[in-house]
């Protein structure tokens, strides 16, 4: 016993030659083809003489697409216009068809498969009516098939086709052992403001890619092959989803799946980060513009920070830098409030006020903060003058205007 499997098909050849009452059995061979019917999904009507056109092919055969064609005579038929049907590219080597005709019994059809650019007789001749009738053909790639028929009768017959399907036959099983490999997820182990779409790059160079699954928030979403990248020579899946902007961890879990049923999955938590915003005071007066100046009368100048959007407070750290030292971290004192003090002595200096989270920074650069004694024409109270801004930025420090001497009375 030998068995091939070849283009999916699976040929048992038995080789047996027995001897039973004086018989010898020939040599049997069964072949098991693998593949489905399938329908056509689209027509085209050239000469826009049919009617009911998708009845030909919706899987109900009660309904019917229909022509009339003109009268002919034995010696001269007339032929009907083509219906064309439109299949999905497939490998193929038959087809059926279910068709009928009026009373007076004109059956002749011409079937056609469309195989490149050519069209491929199939079969032409008399057909049984209101029965399947199967018919075969070469093997090759068909994305279409068209019918016609013939009238021999001197008067105006009416024609019906009830249904049309095609074999399509199932490809040969890849060999592959491997799972498929991503180059890009998102997802992916990271932070952002918010979550709006997921993308996966993915390929299998053996079997290619069957599926791409992302469950992120509780929700299974199936994503689409979008398109081919050239350069990386792998594929774009991609689906767009319902925002996902509330602040916290979401665990997630993708599935890559190739055609011959092998796995990749990839579990992580994407953090969905809201940046933080806030406002610097210092002696309870907000610095709002690189022109401002803020006066004390006391060496001890008090700082605070509140914050206006972000992430939880315990992830928030305030400081205070007096040029390139920290001098000063700012306690939790209140909800989204954190507050501080520190004593100068005379002097002139620059500041540094910085909010951290761990991803964003807000910071206010303070140049010529002056102490005491430093400003013309003022009395001899403790005197602190800043000019600076607020900003928010990633990491980057803002440098204010330079500071001006100051000349009142």
């Amino acid at each position: 016993m030998r068995i091939y499997r070849t283009f999916g098909i699976t040929l048992l050849t038995v080789g047996i030659l027995l001897l039973v009452i004086g018989f010898a059995y020939p040599l049997v061979t069964l072949i098991i083809e693998q593949g489905v019917w399938a329908k056509p999904y689209g027509f085209s009507d050239p000469d826009n003489v049919w009617t009911n056109e998708p009845n030909a092919y919706d899987g109900v055969l009660t309904t019917r697409a229909y022509i009339e064609v003109p009268s002919g005579g034995a010696l001269n038929p007339t032929w009907s216009s083509f219906l064309i049907l439109t299949t999905s590219s497939m490998t193929s080597n038959k087809l059926r068809y279910y068709l009928d005709y009026g009373s007076y019994g004109s059956n002749w059809v011409d079937v056609d498969v469309l195989m490149g650019s050519i069209w491929i007789d199939v079969y032409e001749g008399s057909f049984s009516g209101r029965t399947w009738v199967e018919r075969s053909f070469t093997q090759g790639t068909v994305t279409g098939i068209r019918m016609r028929f013939q009238n021999t009768l001197s008067q105006i017959i009416g024609h019906y086709i009830n249904e049309v399907e095609i074999w399509q036959l199932s490809p040969e099983p890849p060999t592959d052992d491997t799972p498929p490999v991503y180059r890009q997820l998102h997802p992916f182990t990271t932070t952002g403001l918010s979550l709006g779409e997921l993308v996966a790059y993915v390929k299998d160079p053996e079997s290619g890619i069957q599926s791409v699954i992302c469950d992120i928030a509780g929700t299974t979403h199936s994503l689409t092959f979008v398109a081919s990248d050239a350069i990386f020579s792998d594929e774009k899946w991609y689906k767009d989803i319902t925002d996902i902007t509330a602040s916290g961890e979401y665990t997630f879990t993708w599935v890559i799946t190739n055609k011959v049923g092998l796995k990749t999955e990839v579990t992580g938590i994407y953090r969905v980060y809201t940046a933080l915003q806030g406002k610097w005071y210092l002696n309870d007066i907000e610095i709002t513009s690189p022109i401002q100046t803020v006066y004390s009368t006391n060496l001890m100048v008090s700082f605070k920070f509140v914050k206006t959007a972000g992430i939880e407070d315990s992830n928030i750290v305030c400081m205070v830098w007096r040029e390139g030292d920290k001098i000063l971290v700012l306690q939790n004192t209140a909800v989204s409030t954190w507050t501080g003090s520190y004593t100068f002595t005379e002097g002139k200096y620059t500041l540094l006020l910085k909010a951290f989270d761990g991803t964003t920074n807000v910071i206010m650069s303070i140049l010529d903060a002056n102490v005491g004694g430093g400003m013309i024409g003022l009395s001899l109270y403790d005197v602190i003058k800043i000019f600076g801004a607020i900003m928010v930025t990633a990491g980057l420090v803002f440098t204010a205007y330079p500071f001006k001497n100051y000349k009142g009375g």
